[in-house]
């Protein structure tokens, strides 16, 4: 069932911002609870006002023993405990020796190999798991085996990555096989809490299977646009936030590359954007809520994305271009990248570090084009490529860096 609601609890627990000018958030939204369940089972409400002997805020809710206030506050440096003059729940510092924010735990992103396709494993610092696309179809037409290879390749990573954990939340930035079409592959070798999409398309055959499995087995969320603002809402050092124009671009129903929906991660002070494909006309319409640490880069680094504006205005520290090699599967269609966002995403994140990357020049028709057309393009040494670094893992302490494993 598709239910239709702005915000609501959820087990994931965590915050989807709904972000403007305002996306809508229909389906169940991931609020995180302000601290652990109490003993008989209730959630307690956050603290509303201060007592003066802690300095700490307080539940006003009476207790007898800190068990009874919970414990300590995911990635805080804070527990609850139980004032023993007024008997209520405080919260107390745990010391100079705890980091702020974070606690010492990581994000960790796994961009895997998809061939012309894109999935990315987002391992959140309390081991929960967010999925972003599911590659290609491993039967698409014309792909040969590439997109099976591609699709075996992430099942295996998935199932070494999550070890037996669930998918907590599915994120599905648009309808396209080479985003969706791995869906159902995932729905049948692993449990998924919640799956995320923008709701189009679902007269497409593809997406109504998608949709069926979706509703029969886990929480279906979708993300669409509207002139109401939603308030963002944070939650600790964690926060997520879908991102989409204030309404949908006019061409649409004609490139559903135009409706993707991105994914903004922020932890403490490192953040990530998942773009999907979309195109420089939808970047200029989305407020991104700032600069973003890591972007993966829209449209397999097609010259229809990763604008000069949209780089200014999200000024990366690091970037990743999923895509096939020039003569992978669907990518002798695509010719992805093109050597004009290899130069943009370079200029943008300080300029050329000793490495290059291979991509298409342009000047002719990628159809039918020949090698002479792909060329080694100086680049960042903080720009990877699939094609050409296979899986990229990077991770960060919530500290402003990413470190590639």
């Amino acid at each position: 069932m598709i239910s239709r609601l702005v915000r609501s609890a959820a087990t994931l627990g965590l915050a989807l911002l709904v972000v403007p000018l305002a996306a809508n958030c229909t389906g169940s939204t991931l609020d995180t609870p302000p601290r652990p369940p109490r003993t008989d089972g209730g959630l307690v409400e956050a603290g509303v006002d201060t007592d003066a002997s802690s300095g700490g805020a307080v539940d006003p809710e009476a207790c007898t023993t800190d068990e009874d206030c919970g414990g300590t506050d995911p990635g805080s440096c804070s527990r609850w405990a139980c004032n023993e003059d007024t008997r209520r729940c405080h919260t107390v510092s745990l010391g100079e020796g705890c980091n702020e924010c974070g606690s010492g735990g990581v994000l960790r992103v796994h961009f895997y190999r998809m061939s012309q396709a894109l999935a990315a494993l987002v391992e959140l610092p309390d081991g929960r798991h967010i999925l972003i696309d599911t590659g290609d179809s491993p039967t698409r037409q014309f792909c040969g085996t590439a997109c099976s290879t591609a699709h075996d390749h992430l099942i295996e990573r998935l199932r070494e990555d999550l070890e037996g954990a669930p998918i907590d939340m599915l994120w599905i930035t648009h309808p396209h096989s080479d985003h969706v079409g791995g869906a159902v592959g995932v729905f049948e070798n692993f449990d998924v809490t919640h799956y995320v999409d923008n709701g189009r398309d679902s007269d497409d055959n593809q997406i109504r299977i998608v949709h069926q499995r979706a509703n029969q087995e886990s929480t279906m969320t979708v993300v669409e646009p509207t002139r109401e603002e939603i308030p963002i809402a944070g939650s600790g050092d964690l926060k997520l936030a879908a991102i989409v124009p204030p309404v949908w671009l006019s061409q649409c129903s004609t490139d559903r590359n135009a409706c993707s929906i991105l994914l903004r991660i922020d932890y403490c002070s490192s953040s990530v954007l998942f773009t999907g494909d979309a195109e420089i006309d939808e970047e200029e319409q989305i407020d991104t809520l700032g600069p973003a640490t890591l972007l993966q880069a829209g449209h397999h680094g097609s010259s229809t994305s990763s604008g000069a504006e949209f780089l200014a205005r999200v000024q990366p520290k690091y970037a990743v271009i999923s895509s096939g090699r020039e003569d992978e599967g669907l990518n002798d269609s695509y010719c992805h990248p093109r050597s004009v966002t290899v130069e943009g995403l370079t200029a943008a994140l300080g300029g050329s570090g000793g490495n290059t990357l291979r991509a298409f020049d342009g000047q002719v028709s990628c159809r039918g084009n020949t090698d002479s057309h792909w060329i080694d393009v100086p680049a960042s040494d903080r720009l990877w490529s699939t094609a050409r670094d296979g899986d990229v893992v990077l991770s960060t302490t919530g500290d402003g860096t990413f470190v590639k494993e």
